[in-house]
């Protein structure tokens, strides 16, 4: 506990500081690296860069073929500090972008890109392949089948669902199902270690090869807060097997959180994230109480 709140004490030390330091920062020509997968919506390209230690939620308008890892030189743009109401409830979206650790709003045209330099790595290349597998299904379903298909695989992030479903899905309680979590993640191990074993691969050249696969796949889906506990999680319990030790879904859950806590301590108060937490410990509370009565 005291580990926890001395991270998050010094986690939002720095936040101050950098969004502090920001207020000013106007270089005249503007570096930046993309970090994230890119969304289009309409004519504008929305990403995560990075520039000079800060992270930037980006709008650049009129740009196409946009990769991760790319580097873009920008002689004209408007950069916006954020503007905090630091309520407890995030209800601004520079509040929101300010818990997930960004510090400037950026916009631009592709038309000022004056320069762009293709960076290849394999994160960039899990997004494309995660790219490619939703442009198939895009081509091979119905628009609305296909949008759904992709949210319940790749998560709300990789498919612009329409507000109607959102809501629809929201009313019936079944929200999680667009998230990436568990039991994507699940799923996606269980897969793995079957075709290691059909392969008849050793315990430790499969251990890091599932993990490798599980880590790309990780971050091609958003490395968000829920799919990044589950994904620990999955770590912890693979290791236990790989060295022939029981393990407790109890004590992965809390290394999990220890985890998250040591990465970037806002994303356990992450909604989603918190609500995960905290009705996994009741599962496994109310079944402690189950057996000890039996």
């Amino acid at each position: 506990m005291l580990l926890g709140l001395t991270r998050t004490a010094s986690h939002q030390a720095v936040l101050a500081a950098k969004l502090a330091a920001a207020e000013h920062w106007r270089p005249e020509i503007l570096r930046l690296r993309i970090v994230s997968d890119i969304q289009y919506k309409e004519d504008t390209a929305v990403f995560t860069a990075r520039a000079n230690g800060y992270k930037i939620m980006t709008r650049l308008r009129g740009a196409e073929n946009l990769h991760y890892g790319d580097e873009l030189t920008l002689r004209k743009y408007r950069l916006f500090p954020l503007r905090l109401k630091r309520n407890f409830f995030i209800t601004a979206y520079d509040d929101y972008l300010y818990a997930h650790g960004y510090a400037l709003r950026l916009n631009a045209d592709a038309r000022d890109v004056a320069e762009r330099r293709a960076r290849r790595s394999l994160f960039g290349l899990a997004i494309d392949c995660k790219n490619k597998f939703v442009q198939v299904q895009k081509q091979t379903l119905p628009a609305e089948q296909a949008r759904i298909m992709c949210t319940f695989l790749f998560g709300a992030a990789s498919s612009a669902l329409d507000s109607e479903t959102m809501t629809e899905y929201r009313r019936a309680g079944v929200i999680h199902l667009l998230v990436v979590s568990g039991m994507h993640i699940t799923l996606f191990v269980a897969l793995l270690q079957s075709l290691s074993g059909c392969l008849r691969l050793r315990p430790w050249p499969s251990f890091w090869l599932i993990t490798l696969v599980n880590v790309l796949f990780i971050f091609a889906v958003g490395a968000g807060p829920s799919v990044g506990r589950a994904g620990l999680m999955a770590e912890i319990a693979l290791l236990g097997r790989t060295v022939q030790r029981r393990t407790d879904a109890y004590n992965t859950l809390l290394l999990s959180g220890l985890g998250l806590c040591l990465w970037d301590p806002l994303l356990i108060f992450d909604q989603f994230t918190f609500q995960i937490f905290q009705s996994l410990a009741d599962q496994r509370r109310f079944y402690f109480r189950g057996r000890t009565g039996r």
